[in-house]
Parts: structure tokens; C-alpha cells; sequence
């Protein structure tokens, strides 16, 4: 009997080790994805601001842009 105990407990360690391998596997996929999101959205936003700027410069840009600020 004590070695079916032995056994069942070292069975059970091991699926929980595998359980949480799995969860950080997973965790890290999605840290990632959220990493690369984020990057994406901030090269899309200062891409965004430059135009902006360069809008800005020029007066049919500033027309537009004075409009904008009415919404």
C-alpha cells in the first residue's frame, strides 16, 4: 500500500507540473501578442502625430486642423 501512496503523489506532482507549464507557456503567448499590440499602436499613433505636425505646417493643413478642434 505504502508504494501505491508514493506513487499516487508523485503522479499527481507531476500533472500538476505539467498543468502549470502549460499556464505559463500560454501566459507567455499572450504577453507577446499584447507586446506587439501595443508596439503596433504606438508606431500607428506617432505616425499619426508626425502627419499631424506636417499638417500643421502648411495652411490648408491648419484649416483642417482648426476644424478638427470644433467637433
Amino acid at each position: 500500500m505504502m508504494t501505491q501512496t508514493v506513487q499516487t503523489t508523485s503522479m499527481i506532482d507531476h500533472v500538476i507540473e505539467v498543468v502549470k507549464t502549460q499556464v505559463r507557456k500560454r501566459t507567455a503567448r499572450w504577453l507577446e501578442y499584447e507586446e506587439g499590440a501595443r508596439y503596433h499602436r504606438c508606431q500607428i499613433a506617432s505616425g499619426q502625430a508626425l502627419r499631424n505636425l506636417e499638417a500643421i505646417k502648411t495652411v490648408s493643413g491648419s484649416e483642417i486642423y482648426r476644424h478638427s478642434f470644433r467637433r
